[in-house]
């Protein structure tokens, strides 16, 4: 009973903590679309006050990494998830009235405090939300799993217990289609190579 009476404050305290953060990230994510639509009536004529006022945030997209030194590290066979680990960095697409991805926003978590850390990468949001429909997956059946020494992104979706990418951009590191899945072990089998003779000097 005590062990209860322990846990119980506990776990409400946690809740809380994860509620205010979720409140604070979303409140950053919203703050940056504030200041998308602001950049975007600057530079551009073609944006009517109407549109740019009906562009919402989709779906947030939680990031993952693999680092290059976990990435040379990893010998075929080996689980994929040992080396991916969650960052605190989320990705929100800008939708426009019609729910057509037109850009994205990205925010990230440094010293506790969710803010604004980038504008404008639409690419890989794009891709990542047609691969997501196109498959038929959910929000939550689907992540993002970046290298960012080699700025490679990937969809990541869990099939038949086993984890599977989408490439998302072209890589000159791997011969990976984009768009197409395959074994995640069979990706990180490929990219390990370039990561063993990366000299840490920009592709």
């Amino acid at each position: 009973m005590k062990i209860q009476q322990f846990l119980l404050p506990a776990f409400l305290c946690l809740a809380v903590m994860a509620h205010a953060q979720d409140n604070q990230r979303e409140e950053a994510a919203l703050k940056a679309l504030q200041d998308y639509k602001q950049l975007a009536a600057m530079q551009s004529d073609r944006i009517s006050a109407q549109s740019l006022e009906k562009t919402t945030l989709g779906q947030r997209i939680d990031h993952q990494i693999i680092g290059l030194e976990d990435l040379r590290g990893y010998k075929t066979g080996n689980d994929p998830k040992s080396i991916i680990r969650p960052i605190k960095r989320a990705t929100y697409p800008i939708l426009d009235a019609n729910g057509v991805t037109i850009s994205s926003i990205e925010i990230e978590q440094v010293n506790g405090k969710w803010q604004p850390a980038q504008l404008g990468n639409r690419a890989y949001v794009q891709m990542f939300e047609e691969v997501r429909k196109a498959n038929g997956l959910k929000p939550s059946d689907a992540s993002l799993v970046r290298v960012p020494g080699f700025n490679v992104y990937f969809l990541a979706r869990e099939q038949s217990g086993r984890l599977e990418f989408s490439l998302l951009n072209e890589s000159p590191m791997a011969d990976i289609s984009p768009r197409q899945f395959i074994d995640a072990r069979t990706a990180l089998d490929r990219l390990v190579p370039a990561a063993q003779k990366y000299n840490g000097l920009p592709w």
